[in-house]
Formats: C-alpha cells, sequence, structure tokens
C-alpha cells in the first residue's frame, strides 16, 4: 500500500515535469542566457565606445579650432613686420641718397678742403690775367665748398679743369702776339676753344650750385627723418612684435570660452620667430666664422671689418634696393648737365661709401638693427641651420606652434565606463600649425666672403623665401650693398607668410615633455611614448 502511493506520488510529480520538457512553446536554453549576457556586455561597450569617440572628436574641435588663429596672427605679425622692415630700409635708402650728396659737411655747414686746388687755381688765374686773357668764370668757380661727397670731388675737378683751361689761355694769349700767322690762329682758336670749355665749366658749376641749394632745402627733412620718424617707425615695429603674443593668447581664450574649455598656448608659440640681426653690432666676424673656399674675389682684402658687417646686414639689403632706384633720377640729370665732371658716376661711388658711414651710425649709435630669422651665422641667406635636414627640428623649433585644450571628463550618459575610468580629469588634446612662406626658396649659388674680399661678392641678393624682407625678384635679383649699374626693376615686396595643420613630430612630442605646462594638462605626459615610432 505504502509502495503504491510513494509511485503514484512520483507519477503526479513528475508528470508535469515531463510536460514541461516536452512543451516547445518559448524555450530558452541555458546557452542562451550566456550569451546574451556577452552581447548585452558588448553592446553596452560598443555605446560607451561611440560616446567616448563622439566625444574626443568634439573636444578636438576646439584644439584645432584655436590652434588656427594662432598661425593667422603669426603669419600676419611676419607679413606686418616685413612691411615694417621696408618701411625703414626705404626711408634709409633717402636718407643715404641726401647723404651722398654732401655727406657731413653739407649737413654742418662746413667748408670742404680745396685748398690744394684753390692754390693751384690761382696761379693759373694770375698767369692768364697777366696775360690778358679773360677768365668770367674765375669767381664762381673759386668759391669755397661748404659739401663734401658727391659735391666736393666734383668741385675740386672744376676747380683743376678751370685751373688748366687759365693755363691754356695764356699760351693762347702769347701765341696771338707772335709774328707768325698761323701761330696767331693756333693761338686765337686755342683761346675760342678754351672759352667753350670754360662756359661748361660754369654752366657745371651751376648745376652743382643748384643740387647744393636742393640738398640744404631737404636738410630740414632729412634730420626730422632721422631723429622723428625712424625712431617712430622703430617703436612701432617693436609695438607690433609686442602685441601678437597678446592678441594671440587674447583670441585663444576668446574662443575657449567659446567651447568652454581650458587652452594653453607656450610663449614660445605665440612669439613671432624673429631676432636681432646680429651684424648691426658686430666689429667684425663672429666667432667660429670660416670664410668659404669657392669665393672667387675680384677685389683686394677687406680694410675695415666694421664696414663688412653693414654691407652684409638686414638693413643694408632692405634700403640699398631703394638707393639703386632713387639715386637714378639724379644720375639721369646729372649725365647731361656735368658730362665733364662726371658727376653721375662720382654720385654712383658716393651712394656707396655714404652708404656704409650712414648703415653704421644709424645701427651702432641709433639701435636701428632689423630683425632676421634665427640662425643667422653667416652673413649668407638660406644658408641656415634649420634649412638643412638633419636640422629639421630647428625648423619646428621655430616655426610651429602648438595649442593645448582641456575639457572635465565626464561619464557618457547611458554607457559608464565598464572597465576603468581614465585617471586624468580632464580630456587633453593638442594640435600644431606651422608658419611657410609661399615665396620661392632658391639657396644663393656661392657664399659672401667677409674678410678675404672687399667688395660684397656675388653683387645681387639671394632669391630667398624664408626671409624678414620678402623681396619679389621673380623679376629680377636685386643688388647687395656697393653693388653699380642702373636700376633694371622698381624694388617690390610679395608678403608671402603664411600657415599650414603640421603634423606632429618627434621634436614636439620631446618637447611636450619637458615645458611647463598647466595642472590641468600635466597628465597628458603619462601617455606620450618616448618616440613617436614606439
Amino acid at each position: 500500500m505504502l509502495r503504491t502511493t510513494c509511485f503514484r506520488t512520483i507519477e503526479l510529480v513528475s508528470h508535469p515535469v515531463q510536460r514541461l520538457n516536452q512543451d516547445q512553446r518559448g524555450s530558452f536554453a541555458i546557452g542562451h542566457i550566456y550569451w546574451v549576457a556577452v552581447f548585452s556586455a558588448l553592446i553596452a561597450m560598443l555605446f560607451n565606445i561611440g560616446l567616448s569617440s563622439k566625444e574626443k572628436s568634439e573636444i578636438q574641435r576646439p584644439a584645432t579650432a584655436i590652434s588656427h588663429p594662432v598661425g593667422v596672427w603669426r603669419a600676419r605679425g611676419m607679413n606686418v613686420l616685413s612691411a615694417h622692415q621696408h618701411l625703414q630700409g626705404e626711408v634709409v635708402s633717402l636718407i643715404i641718397v641726401h647723404h651722398a650728396i654732401g655727406g657731413d659737411e653739407l649737413d654742418e655747414n662746413q667748408v670742404g678742403d680745396t685748398r690744394r686746388q684753390d692754390g693751384r687755381l690761382d696761379r693759373a688765374w694770375r698767369a692768364a690775367v697777366a696775360a690778358g686773357a679773360q677768365t668770367p668764370q674765375y669767381r664762381n668757380v673759386r668759391k669755397e665748398v661748404r659739401a663734401g661727397a658727391t659735391l666736393l670731388r666734383s668741385n675740386r675737378i672744376l676747380k683743376e679743369m678751370l685751373t688748366r683751361v687759365y693755363w691754356a689761355k695764356m699760351a693762347a694769349e702769347i701765341m696771338q702776339k707772335s709774328k707768325f700767322p698761323p701761330v696767331v690762329a693756333a693761338g686765337i682758336a686755342l683761346e675760342n676753344f678754351m672759352d667753350l670749355v670754360e662756359a661748361q665749366i660754369g654752366r657745371e658749376w651751376q648745376a652743382l650750385r643748384n643740387l647744393y641749394e636742393r640738398a640744404r632745402e631737404l636738410l630740414p627733412l632729412k634730420r626730422d627723418l632721422i631723429s622723428r620718424y625712424l625712431p617712430a617707425a622703430r617703436n612701432q615695429m617693436r609695438r607690433i612684435m609686442d602685441s601678437i603674443p597678446k592678441l594671440t593668447q587674447q583670441t585663444a581664450n576668446e574662443l575657449a570660452n567659446r567651447y568652454g574649455v581650458k587652452v594653453f598656448v607656450p610663449e614660445k608659440d605665440r612669439s613671432l620667430p624673429v631676432v636681432l640681426d646680429p651684424y648691426s653690432k658686430l666689429q667684425g666676424p663672429p666667432a667660429g666664422y670660416i670664410p668659404p673656399t669657392d669665393c672667387n674675389c675680384p677685389s683686394i682684402p677687406a680694410d675695415n671689418p666694421r664696414y663688412q658687417m653693414v654691407k652684409t646686414s638686414q638693413l643694408a639689403r632692405a634700403s640699398f634696393p631703394w638707393v639703386v632706384y632713387h639715386r637714378a633720377a639724379i644720375m639721369q640729370r646729372m649725365v647731361w648737365r656735368t658730362p665733364l665732371t662726371r658727376a653721375f658716376a662720382i654720385y654712383e661711388e658716393e651712394t656707396a661709401g655714404q652708404a656704409r658711414v650712414v648703415l653704421d651710425r644709424l645701427q651702432a649709435q641709433r639701435n636701428l638693427g632689423l630683425f632676421v630669422l634665427p640662425g643667422k651665422v653667416a652673413p649668407d641667406k638660406g644658408w641656415e641651420d634649420w634649412t638643412k635636414t638633419e636640422n629639421s627640428h630647428l625648423a619646428d623649433s621655430h616655426f610651429t606652434s602648438m595649442v593645448l585644450t582641456g575639457q572635465p571628463l565626464e561619464t557618457p550618459m547611458g554607457a559608464p565606463y565598464i572597465f576603468s575610468a581614465p585617471a586624468n580629469k580632464h580630456w587633453v588634446r593638442w594640435d600644431a600649425v606651422m608658419l611657410i612662406n609661399d615665396n620661392p626658396q632658391h639657396p644663393p649659388e656661392q657664399r659672401i666672403d667677409l674678410l678675404g674680399c672687399k667688395r660684397i661678392v656675388p653683387d645681387e641678393q639671394a632669391r630667398v623665401g624664408y626671409d624678414t624682407l620678402a623681396w619679389d625678384q621673380s623679376r629680377g635679383r636685386l643688388p647687395e650693398l656697393v653693388a653699380g649699374g642702373w636700376p633694371n626693376v622698381f624694388p617690390r615686396i610679395k608678403n608671402g607668410w603664411n600657415y599650414t595643420p603640421s603634423l606632429v613630430t618627434d621634436f614636439q612630442n620631446s618637447r611636450m615633455k619637458s615645458i611647463p605646462l598647466p595642472d590641468w594638462a600635466k597628465a597628458v605626459r603619462e601617455v606620450l611614448p618616448n618616440r613617436l615610432e614606439q
């Protein structure tokens, strides 16, 4: 009975289980539960990654957006700097053009030294007068010359020429007193010819006198250019250089506020990559200077090392093309008005010689040095260290700007971090832009010898795009100081400084580990590799 009851009980209990096992409606295997859990975790992780990637992409935008105005301000700063340097160069050229006419003697109203020429002229004049010759130009040419440079040298030539004319006139008068008709006729012809020469001497003296008077009238303007305009232009240029970092930082701060992020731009990356031209103050070649061996010097060794430095200074290269251009009008008038003295050739020489004097004074005494790109050790352009492939990190250092942005780290809504939250409390992103120049970059074909050659070789400036002068040399090369010849092009500038996004380099990677960073950005160093190749 009991046994029957137990079997009956087991049958009653197992029957529903059997029916449940045999029923296929709504079946769900145990393995299915496992895979559902796995797929649920995977979906959560993908959702987490998607939101994180979207957030990372969003926080990269401020870094990219801020880096572009940083590049814009630096490029604009370089272009404005080039324009102001050309402004100073052209003003200096006007000073040189004026100074080459009369020199220091004209400025100080001092009498030039013509005692030797005057003594010879007086003796010839007395002899001509004693012989009965006419000397209408003596009083004019004999006058003192309150000028130097071109006017002094040209007047000396006039005095010497008039001296020879008077000796010839004395001889003509003696010949006319001869009893031989041919000798008398020759004497008359000689005297007539000397009268014509003396008349031309008088016209040339008057032309030089007019030039002197015009130069005296312009003397106040020249003094204003030196004492007022050049210092004002120099100060304005320095204010521009000082304002670029401030404007760059203000722009970065305004954009950072709009995006709601923190921003950091290293001070060096906000400043213009320029330094004061070392050749504006050097008395001799820099330490370690090695003269080139491929310089075919056509002249004698240099006699004044300081003038060699002056000739290769940035101010000389900014001003002398304008000197060559502006002096052309004066030289053209001199060609027709002073054929005997060839004052135009004297003036051409004086513009080169007086340029060294003026440039030396302005740079050494008035601190009027211009700015150049860093790395100028040799006087050559286009041979800086950063132009070499093995020194590309120097180009990064000078021309690349980095921007770091930080945004507080927030847990993505709906998808908490499954594995572990980042240790840093900020998302840190960075971007970089690099200054470039659209002008063509052609290294010079020949090096400049500072010590072994009195004249600069070559006579033309190198066609270099990366430069703070940005000459437009597409129509012809511009002259170096002391180069001769007539101008063939109007000096033009072509401001080509621009910027471009830059990739992160090993130099920037290592630099990030060494420069001072704000507290919110210091943790980024922990995730940077030693080298990008790793």
